[in-house]
């Protein structure tokens, strides 16, 4: 049985369409310190998704907390192969958009950095999800 894909459309700040499987992290996270820069997993333990996977996937967060250091924890992930494939913020993320623009200076693949204004579109962990822009959602069936 294949298991289907769910398209949820955003609102691309850099890259474009991406597919993979989901994790909804349901409070927010700092990089520096809450996620591992060895594995790309929360290693936070006061996180309710303390352990979950980031590395490759695409990562529905509500915000980043912390200091102006996680944007650099996060450009380290990404140099070293183990950042998400994408994150998805309800609204822009600072933080997360001076990563992106750093990572793009670096010979590696950067992350695509999207918003989902309808939070309550989120999918659950270990969904397989495309992101599409909004404004080029497809419809399969009626």
């Amino acid at each position: 049985m294949t298991q289907s894909i769910i398209e949820i459309a955003v609102r691309f700040l850099a890259g474009g369409p991406i597919e993979g499987s989901a994790v909804h992290l349901t409070a927010s996270i700092s990089p520096w310190g809450g996620i591992d820069p060895d594995t790309g997993a929360v290693c936070d333990a006061a996180h309710p998704e303390d352990g979950a996977a980031l590395a490759g996937r695409i990562v529905f967060v509500p915000g980043l907390k912390g200091s102006t250091a996680g944007p650099g924890a996060l450009l380290e992930l990404i140099a070293a192969g183990r950042g998400p494939a994408a994150v998805v913020t309800p609204v822009p993320e600072t933080g997360l958009i001076a990563a992106v623009w750093a990572a793009a200076l670096l010979p590696v693949d950067s992350l695509v950095l999207a918003v989902l204004a309808d939070w309550a579109n989120t999918p659950v962990n270990g969904a397989t999800c495309r992101l599409v822009a909004a404004n080029s959602l497809s419809r399969t069936g009626d």
